[in-house]
């Protein structure tokens, strides 16, 4: 059961611990509930991974290209309201962001 979580907490202190100036987020609009949340940002190079988080339980992973200016842009449909941290990663740095769904 420990060890489950073990690459979900490495990604998280791997983000935490790294520079923020290569990979940025567009601001993030609230949404309501069961609508889609659009995750947009630059990145330096590619692929950019990204992650969802509420509470202690990662939700969404994906990764994406970025195009040739260096932008990147994706979507996920949060499953429950909350407050969700995004978490990007990219080319050895990372940074995150908040968004919330529905009314918390």
């Amino acid at each position: 059961m420990k060890w489950k979580l073990a690459p979900i907490f490495l990604f998280i202190f791997l983000c935490s611990s790294l520079a923020f100036a290569g990979v940025s987020f567009d601001a993030l609009d609230n949404v309501g509930s069961g609508e889609t949340v659009t995750v947009s940002g630059a990145c330096d190079d590619s692929p950019v991974l990204l992650q969802a988080v509420i509470g202690l339980s990662t939700v969404w992973l994906n990764e994406v290209a970025t195009d040739s200016d260096g932008l990147f842009s994706t979507s996920f449909t949060p499953a429950e309201d909350g407050t969700y941290t995004i978490y990007a990663a990219c080319d050895s740095e990372s940074t995150n962001t908040e968004v919330c769904v529905g009314s918390d």
